[in-house]
């Protein structure tokens, strides 16, 4: 981040009003879990925010988009700086955050055809496709998707309700962090990405979809479904979140709260004269990667410890939470090994292997050979990303 004093000097500016409410007595003892956390977002995750939404805001504003959707919940905080850069640039671009899963989506998709086979199913996409034209996706307004990513399938999920209830095709455009692969039959302009996209393996390897999933979510729950209550002149629908919330709720408000600490001290910055001239048409990808290559790559233990507790899961439902990072016992290693894994992706061996949602993160809070096990994880997915390379 040296290299971009816009962002260096918001993170120092932010992390001196964080010293500012220590105790004078803290000095000299060794950082907290919150206060490991906090820097990390403030010099990590925080400028790649910064940096994708400003890249989300410039591609809308070229493509003549006047509205911009952020989708729950992994687009909240991001939906939270497009905002202030959008108010302070006075941009005519209205940002709105959306209310939405894969779960409400496929729920809702269920009930296409279903008039007289399943009421619920009906009832389902009635009140999602209701909840979309309450929020202004059927109007005939240019508008864009923004999310982290990572195979667009909830755009696309998005696009057949949109199509069915307005009784014709209809094409969404996305912007996305990164991107794995996008479905089938669709053009790369529907998907753009800012981080990766599908042939970019070098930057797949170091990166951790998981972690920045559980890192930049709301601290509310999963949104699964959609219910009509009773409004001052009419009907309005509303989103029915999990009754269990978010199970890293206090973190993600802390950081929603570091968020806004840093927009306005990067704000401050571009506004100086100094820097009025700094800020490239070209967003900052090399530090981007710069800066989440380490983190996510290869972490510090105390980094693994910190985010690697956060809980996550994968599931559409989002049952069967675990730690990001899962922590392992010394017997997984053998199972571990690059070769076993490999054998038992090509079916030649049976074995179990280790689950992790952030594996490098698993392999440092396990703290044996480590760096043998870090190199081995990059070169398997380099493999299994080439392996996908060749194969589609």
């Amino acid at each position: 981040m040296q290299k971009n004093p816009l962002h260096m000097r918001a993170a120092a500016k932010c992390m001196r009003q964080l010293c500012e409410n220590k105790n004078e007595n803290d000095s000299g003892r060794a950082k907290t879990m919150q206060e490991i956390q906090d820097e990390v977002f403030l010099h990590v995750y925080a400028p790649i925010m910064m940096e994708y939404v400003e890249w989300v805001l410039r591609e809308a504003r070229r493509e003549g988009k006047q509205r911009l959707y952020f989708l729950a919940r992994d687009g909240y905080m991001m939906y939270l700086a497009a905002c202030r850069l959008a108010e302070d640039r006075n941009l005519d671009i209205a940002v709105r955050y959306l209310k939405i899963s894969r779960l409400a989506v496929r729920s809702a998709l269920s009930g296409i055809g279903a008039e007289k086979k399943d009421t619920a199913a009906k009832n389902c996409r009635d009140q999602a496709i209701a909840y979309f034209r309450q929020e202004g996706l059927l109007d005939d307004v240019p508008f864009a998707l923004a999310d982290s990513g990572w195979v667009g399938s909830m755009q696309y999920g998005l696009q057949q309700l949109l199509s069915y209830a307005g009784k014709k095709p209809i094409r969404l455009q996305g912007y996305y962090f990164g991107l794995y692969e996008r479905p089938k039959g669709t053009t790369p302009k529907q998907y753009r990405h800012f981080y990766f996209g599908e042939r970019n393996i070098r930057r797949k390897i170091r990166f951790s979809n998981c972690l920045l999933e559980t890192v930049c979510s709301a601290g509310t729950g999963m949104t699964r479904g959609y219910r009509p209550v009773a409004g001052v002149n009419e009907v309005c629908l509303e989103a029915v979140e999990s009754d269990g919330g978010n199970p890293n709720a206090a973190v993600m408000e802390r950081f929603a709260k570091l968020l806004s600490l840093y927009v306005e001290a990067y704000l401050v910055e571009e506004h100086k004269a100094e820097y009025g001239r700094m800020r490239a048409h070209k967003a900052s990808f090399c530090m981007v990667e710069r800066l989440l290559q380490p983190m996510m790559g290869n972490p510090t233990r105390a980094e693994a410890e910190a985010f690697g507790s956060l809980l996550f899961s994968d599931r559409v439902s989002e049952e069967c939470l675990q730690p990001v990072a899962a922590v392992w016992k010394e017997d997984v290693l053998d199972s571990q090994d690059i070769c076993n894994r490999l054998l038992v992706k090509l079916g030649i061996r049976k074995d179990v292997l280790p689950e992790s949602a952030w594996m490098e993160g698993s392999i440092v809070r396990l703290g044996i050979e480590v760096q043998k096990y870090l190199w081995q994880e990059r070169w398997y997915k380099r493999l299994m990303y080439l392996r996908k390379a060749v194969c589609r």
